[in-house]
């Protein structure tokens, strides 16, 4: 993986399920990341960063469009950006899945909120996560994390979720 970019790297992330999932990106992005700042841990923070700053900054344009309150939603984003949550996965260059998908989650939201417009086409959005979804399915059955109701009922599972 930090050999940077290849085609067997590239093959590999998207066909893996190691730690029974499918995240081709988590793979990819230290690929790439290799690929351009050859073993410097620098470029690593720095893409985390940059990340994070644009997670904020995603945060940030959702909040404002959603309430129209700048002042509030500069505020929550702020808030976020300091978090030690957030800050943790920026400076541990292995929690670089923690800022992806949050940079992916924010701009489903972003996605959806435009969808809701009357010329939004959110049947694409919804058929690229029920993809993504089935896949994430996949890779944890295959990883031995899936178990079904009759190992688990659904009796046992609602208790696990009120005491979590």
């Amino acid at each position: 993986m930090l050999s940077g970019l290849s085609r067997d790297g590239f093959v590999w992330a998207f066909t893996t399920t190691r730690q029974a999932n499918w995240h081709p990106l988590t793979w990819l992005s230290p690929q790439l990341d290799a690929e351009l700042f050859a073993s410097s841990p620098r470029g690593f923070h720095a893409t985390n960063v940059v990340l994070h700053v644009a997670n904020v900054l995603l945060l940030f344009f959702l909040f404002a469009r959603l309430t129209g309150s700048e002042w509030r939603s500069a505020l929550v984003a702020g808030l976020v950006a300091l978090h030690p949550l957030h800050v943790e996965s920026v400076a541990w260059i292995a929690e670089r899945k923690d800022v992806l998908s949050t940079a992916l989650g924010l701009l489903t939201f972003h996605f959806w909120v435009r969808s809701l417009s009357p010329r939004g086409r959110v049947w694409r959005v919804l058929a690229l996560a029920a993809a993504s979804c089935v896949a994430a399915v996949v890779a944890q059955a295959g990883g031995g994390v899936v178990r079904s109701l009759t190992q688990h009922p659904f009796t046992v599972r609602a208790a696990n979720a009120a005491s979590s």
